[in-house]
């Protein structure tokens, strides 16, 4: 009895071992895809290809430079990828891990020296007894014109400023990475997922950020059969993909505030901010600054200002929700007492 127990116990633990393995597939996760059975190739002016210069996993990266959401990469799959059901469940996620760089595009270039370096501060003074004047000032100052007759030469002019600081090398972008353009080609049709703005997550000491698009943001029609995807990025871009994965997450949404008790001035301006947290979920704050009429969207942002012209005591409520809004809302509430 007790060993068809532990045999009973053992099958379920195994089988939801397997359930939670299907979780997650992985696509794409350093090797090279000749292993994998897929092809990358380019997208109108864009390209995807090997690469080993950075790599997260594995032994290789793919390195795409895209121009717009137009002009990308391309993964063709020589077996077709079922992706039927995760369409179908509103906590799926399509997940890359990317390492941004700075394209030449995109950087503004080095600018030049700072400061051009000056001439000599001090041209030098006239002989005495009426000599000629001393040197003009130079690059480096010239020596004085010799003093008329029983006059000393002039003093030389001082030695030209030093050179101006040079210019930064490029290292920022003009245009931020926003968003992608995802086109999934399927059997017996496609999918197009464009312009989601994702949040750019990170872990503590990585550069590889992740970045997490949910299959609810997929407008289209097709069997789910996937054969090829297309990657496009918002603004000309050159970035490493690491990983590529599809994901199922459900975490819950949470949010904390710095403290639920604080007071002002009147008239005086009033930082307020929240931490929201809700695994691969891109989140949106809003704040309502009295909830005596109701909750309203009165500002919008993780961090927020706000002054009050009235003495008094108010209730802040900041709601926290995922952008497709498929998780539930959490919302935290500060009281705020306005002094004179």
């Amino acid at each position: 009895m007790l060993r068809n127990k532990i045999l009973f116990i053992g099958s379920v633990f195994l089988l939801s071992l397997r359930v939670a393995l299907t979780q997650e597939i992985l696509i794409f996760n350093g090797q090279p895809l000749s292993e994998l059975k897929l092809q990358a190739g380019g997208w109108g002016g864009g390209t995807l290809a090997e690469s080993k210069d950075i790599v997260y996993r594995g032994i290789i990266s793919l390195k795409l430079i895209s121009m717009n959401y137009y002009e990308g990469g391309r993964i063709d799959f020589t077996t077709p990828l079922d992706l039927s059901s995760y369409f179908k469940n509103p906590y799926a996620f399509l997940r890359f891990r990317v390492f941004p760089t700075v394209s030449p595009v995109t950087t503004f270039p080095g600018a030049g020296g700072f400061m051009p370096g000056a001439g000599g501060m001090f041209v030098a003074p006239p002989g005495t007894l009426g000599g000629a004047p001393g040197g003009a000032p130079g690059m480096p100052g010239m020596p004085g014109m010799p003093g008329g007759a029983g006059g000393a030469p002039g003093m030389p002019g001082m030695p030209g400023g030093a050179g101006g600081m040079p210019g930064w090398t490029g290292a920022y972008s003009a245009y931020p990475l926003r968003s992608f353009r995802i086109v999934l080609y399927c059997e017996d049709g496609l999918f197009v997922s464009e312009g989601f703005p994702f949040e750019m997550q990170t872990v503590m000491g990585e550069r590889w950020y992740s970045v997490a698009i949910p299959f609810q943001t997929f407008k289209g029609k097709g069997n789910g059969v996937v054969k090829r995807m297309l990657i496009c990025t918002n603004s000309p871009q050159t970035l490493y993909i690491g990983q590529i994965s599809v994901t199922v997450d459900n975490t819950p949404i949470t949010v904390a505030v710095p403290s639920r008790n604080i007071t002002a001035r009147v008239n005086t301006l009033v930082r307020f901010y929240a931490v929201g947290s809700a695994g691969l979920s891109t989140l949106r704050y809003t704040w309502d600054f009295d909830d005596s009429n109701g909750l309203q969207e009165e500002a919008i942002g993780q961090v927020v200002f706000r002054s009050f012209p009235k003495v008094g005591a108010y209730n802040v409520t900041v709601t926290v929700s995922d952008l497709v809004g498929i998780k539930k809302p959490a919302q935290e509430k500060i009281k705020l007492e306005v002094l004179r």
